[in-house]
């Protein structure tokens, strides 16, 4: 498949995802954003057949309507999926936007399930690939962490559980460290005022850069936007994962002897990539409300 459709499709789930994670925030400006959304990436995976079947100009704008006939047409004898549903949507996508209707949030929770059935079954249908394979890792700008995600959806495919959450730890520690250059974490070096181990000094100190840090992390998350119900969902299941420092390049891991659910292994691998993409959109507001990261 040409890199153009793929770069397309993977627009499409960035879009979806996007709205997906407009519905956490259960208010109908909200819903309202998030059914924007889920008509972007509809209309973006429209486009992309349109390209890949060489019917009408890509560059010209059509209506919905007429863009779903163009592209329904050249499948043939294939239809597109959910089509009244598709209908539903953009009547609800331009009530919203150029009227200002606020839809309601039982609305938007069908709109997504409905957006979800037609991406999986057109992207089948039209492109012969499983819409949830497509990779949002191939948007991340550095190449490392790119590597590191793309290894890890190898290794999810090939049900290897351990190295792939080898390869999200590898991943997220990368990622944290960028905005860290910005917002750094406590160290514990207060705890050096102390030497006596035992002076309960020594453990405030250390339960007060404990709880920093915590703070530290949910203002980042908040910052980049990371749903809360993902952030505490990953937080806990760090620590099963291993655990990860880098120096000079190389990377030290201490694996962990933990199970793994399939659901758990496609969350983490979702999660960091997600994760990544939002450090990565941020770190100019980051730079620019810190100053010029410092290297590390």
């Amino acid at each position: 498949m040409d890199e153009t459709y793929i770069k397309q499709l993977m627009l499409a789930k960035y879009l979806f995802r996007q709205g997906e994670k407009s519905l956490d925030k259960h208010s109908a400006m909200a819903c309202g954003v998030a059914i924007s959304h889920f008509q972007d990436a509809v209309e973006m995976l429209l486009y992309a057949v349109v390209k890949e079947r060489d019917v009408g100009d890509a560059k010209k704008w059509l209506a919905f309507h007429d863009l779903w006939r163009l592209v329904d047409d050249s499948i043939q004898p294939h239809k597109l999926p959910v089509k009244a549903a598709m209908t539903e949507l953009n009547t609800a996508r331009v009530s919203f936007k150029h009227y200002g209707n606020l839809p309601a949030p039982s609305d938007c929770e069908k709109h997504l399930a409905y957006t979800r059935q037609f991406l999986a079954m057109a992207t089948q249908v039209v492109f012969g690939k499983d819409f949830e394979s497509v990779s949002l890792a191939n948007l991340i700008g550095d190449e490392k962490m790119r590597g590191m995600l793309k290894q890890a959806e190898h290794h999810l495919e090939r049900d290897e559980a351990s190295e792939c959450m080898v390869e999200c730890a590898k991943a997220h520690y990368l990622a944290s460290r960028l905005p860290e250059r910005i917002l750094p974490r406590m160290r514990y070096f207060m705890t050096a005022w102390f030497e006596d181990a035992e002076h309960p000094g020594r453990k405030s100190m250390g339960d007060l850069g404990h709880y920093l840090n915590r703070l530290r992390d949910i203002s980042l998350a908040a910052i980049l936007d990371v749903p809360a119900t993902d952030f505490f969902r990953y937080a806990g299941l760090s620590k099963a994962m291993p655990s990860v420092t880098e120096r000079g390049g190389e990377f030290f891991v201490s694996p962990q002897e933990a199970k793994y659910s399939q659901e758990d292994i496609h969350f983490a691998v979702r999660y960091v990539t997600e994760y990544a993409l939002a450090v990565q959109e941020h770190m100019r507001i980051l730079q620019e409300a810190g100053g010029s990261p410092q290297q590390a």
